[in-house]
């Protein structure tokens, strides 16, 4: 109603243009927002129509929405499952591990403090140790570039403990739990002993870079040889590039909370700013004007004292006045009555 009641035959046009439009694209996502959300009850995912499928797979390579779902249990409470990597140069060992930054992985290292950052890795190995490789083809390239010794895959890990990449690479799978707390012992005197692990499975069978399955299984799901693509920007290209070689001198969680704190203080120092300068000014105005105020009402009472003195000066002078007119009378009268008694 709105629409219709503005002035002008276009403007009338026009807004009933953008209204359809905004309506059609809010029924466009609330339809193709029900696939994903429906993966929660199948039996619902079933009776959606074919129509609504199609148009959900039409937009699905451009993101607009996002899969569903719910943890049914936690887990973790009868210990926590995590995927060891490990690296040899022969299959008969010795076989050492790779650490991650921030992951449970060697027995006596603490979880670190992370928070805001959230590492991907990491959190991606955790759900890897949920299922099988066969799900998680990343995990199968994550090995192969380990093998090829990748520098921005090995910049996502602790330092590796090898000087050139291994010859083999496999992974284990470990079952974690917290160590128990000695109440016997004082805090200082605990063991340094952070986790206890369990040996499950092998989880991946050790994999070289002669292995011809690994190669024909990163190819069947586009994981090799893919064409890298170049950023073309003139300026904006070594930008980035810069920022992200400056980013890397301190860890990520480290780096969020500087960037945090620095515009907190500078935040603050613009209200300080602010409020010393602007509003002060007024208030230093203001002292000013009650400064002439005062110095006008001190020159008022002192004119007003000397206007009083003055007018006491003038009664005097007018009461001497009169009295002297009163000698003079008195004079004359004598001077009368002299003149008559002769």
């Amino acid at each position: 109603l709105d629409t219709l009641s503005r002035p002008g035959f276009l403007n009338k046009v026009f807004s009933m243009f953008q209204t359809c439009l905004m309506g059609l694209i809010i029924v466009i996502m609330f339809s193709i927002s029900i696939v994903p959300f429906s993966s929660l009850d199948r039996s619902f995912q079933s009776q959606i129509p074919n129509d609504i499928h199609q148009l959900y797979e039409t937009f699905r390579p451009l993101g607009f929405t996002n899969s569903y779902g719910l943890f049914r249990r936690m887990t973790g409470v009868g210990g926590r499952p995590e995927l060891i990597i490990e690296g040899a140069n022969s299959e008969d060992g010795p076989w050492k591990e790779y650490d991650f930054l921030y992951k449970p992985g060697n027995v006596n290292s603490p979880l670190p403090f992370c928070f805001p950052h959230q590492p991907r890795l990491d959190w991606q190995m955790w759900f890897a140790a949920l299922g099988g490789y066969q799900g998680n083809p990343w995990l199968v390239n994550l090995i192969y570039r380990l093998l090829t010794g990748q520098e921005e895959v090995l910049e996502l890990m602790a330092p590796p403990p090898f000087a050139t990449p291994p010859h083999y690479v496999k992974v284990s799978l470990y079952t974690y739990h917290y160590t128990i707390y000695d109440h016997s012992k004082s805090l200082l005197n605990q063991t340094s002993v952070w986790w206890s692990r369990k040996y499950e499975k092998e989880y991946l069978y050790s994999l070289s870079t002669d292995h011809k399955g690994l190669r024909d299984y990163l190819k069947q799901n586009n994981l090799l040889d893919v064409p890298s693509t170049e950023c073309s920007v003139q300026y904006l290209c070594p930008s980035l590039d810069l920022i992200r070689e400056y980013s890397r001198i301190l860890p990520p969680p480290e780096m969020l909370w500087t960037i945090f704190v620095t515009m907190t203080i500078i935040n603050m120092m613009m209200s300080y700013v602010t409020q010393q300068f602007k509003p002060g000014k007024e208030r230093k105005r203001g002292k000013n004007q009650t400064k002439e105020n005062k110095d006008d009402v001190t020159i008022d009472t002192k004119n007003s004292n000397n206007v009083t003195k003055n007018s006491k000066h003038v009664t005097k002078n007018s009461n001497n006045v009169t009295k002297n007119s009163n000698d003079d009378s008195n004079t004359e009268k004598k001077v009368r009555k002299r003149k008559h008694e002769e």
